[in-house]
């Protein structure tokens, strides 16, 4: 399938228009180059997204994941369990962003328990106070890095299947 970067249009190589310059000859050779169907624009190869089926570009995709489902994704409890099928990743986020200091070396399972427990008042405080400030912190620490962003691409095609 292809995608038109110019109006977002998704075909497939049989639709695309084949468009020949003459550069003003009588006689070829003539350049023959194929356009979107719908705006004569250029395009790219797209790819579906593992959980919608839409069809996307490669920028627009994370480890086979659309930006859409991506964002549309990030919830609390899928954070959760993200961090929990990450080595690391619940230590890192919750010693940054809840007590603001970097995690330590080693860790054990009670610290990991105590963790999960702040990690879970802290939904309740945003729920609660109808804030959103601890989703954003969440959201900001999926997107702003991108290894972290197909970690949990990825983790969002394990969980679906």
């Amino acid at each position: 399938m292809n995608k038109c970067t110019r109006c977002g249009h998704v075909f497939s190589d049989d639709e695309r228009e084949i468009e020949t310059e003459t550069h003003g000859l009588d006689s070829g050779p003539y350049e023959s180059y194929s356009t979107c169907p719908m705006c004569g624009g250029e395009y790219e190869t797209a790819a579906q997204c593992d959980l919608c089926g839409d069809y996307f570009l490669e920028e627009e995709m994370h480890n086979g994941v659309c930006d859409k489902c991506l964002i549309d994704s990030i919830t609390y409890d899928s954070f959760l369990g993200f961090m929990k099928s990450t080595e690391g990743e619940l230590e890192r986020f919750c010693f940054k962003n809840i007590y603001g200091i970097e995690p330590p070396e080693e860790t054990n399972i009670h610290l990991r328990n105590d963790l999960v427990q702040k990690y879970q008042d802290a939904k309740k405080m945003d729920t609660l106070c109808k804030g959103l400030s601890f989703i954003c912190k969440i959201n900001k620490y999926i997107l702003e890095d991108k290894d972290t962003t197909e970690l949990f691409a990825e983790y969002l095609k394990e969980v679906k299947e």
